[in-house]
């Protein structure tokens, strides 16, 4: 017979700031397989990693709704760190600003998370551990309402296992979508996540070419 090995639940106490993915009104929200981290499993810096669709995915995204926006705006990355207000924050893989907004902050604002809030924010996949929420869902439901109330014109959410999109913009119906959509986001910019998955899997099946 396998014995199996439950994992430790540790106590609030015994767990590190650093694997705190977000705050909600005073409360954490830890990294998605955080509790691999605190037994040993995993260390911190596989389970903040991105994969290299998720990676992919940021960068080309990030370059195509620049190369269509004027240069009175700026995308920002790497997580990004908003702030709503003391304990309680969210992280965005990409937020775009207006950039006079960015320029005008000194040294010391620079440092910290920004305190105003973007145009637009595109988030790829779940980072918050299930454990620490009541539901993923409603955690999702929640940050997106927390961005808009914040100011944010639009929030969209790409999810990449199920190869959908949620677009949600504020007094209108949040919209899912399919891969292959033509999604029209903020000043009329076109995103299609489908030809950046074209691009994905050539570039899986040269190195899959390369390692025969």
């Amino acid at each position: 017979m396998v014995e199996t090995i439950e994992q430790k639940k540790p106590s609030f106490t015994k767990i590190p700031s650093s694997l705190i993915y977000e705050m909600y009104e005073g409360k954490p929200i830890y990294y998605k397989d955080y509790l691999d981290v605190l037994n040993n499993i995993k260390t911190f810096d596989q389970i903040v990693s991105c994969s290299i669709l998720q990676s992919l995915l940021i960068e080309l995204i990030k370059n195509t709704i620049t190369q269509q926006l004027d240069n009175s705006y700026i995308g920002l990355s790497n997580g990004l760190g908003i702030l709503f207000e003391k304990y309680s924050w969210r992280a965005a893989d990409i937020a775009f600003y207006k950039k006079k907004q960015i320029v005008q902050l000194d040294e010391r604002e620079q440092r910290q998370f920004a305190k105003f809030a973007p145009e637009l924010v595109i988030e790829i996949d779940i980072k918050a551990d299930s454990d620490s929420l009541d539901s993923i869902l409603d955690d999702i439901h929640k940050k997106t309402q927390q961005l808009l109330d914040f100011g944010v014109y639009q929030v969209v959410w790409i999810f990449t296992k199920s190869k959908k999109i949620t677009l949600a913009q504020k007094q209108q119906p949040w919209m899912t979508y399919d891969w292959d959509a033509d999604l029209i986001l903020m000043e009329d910019v076109q995103l299609n996540v489908a030809k950046f998955l074209i691009v994905t899997e050539c570039c899986e099946s040269k190195k899959a070419i390369e390692s025969t």
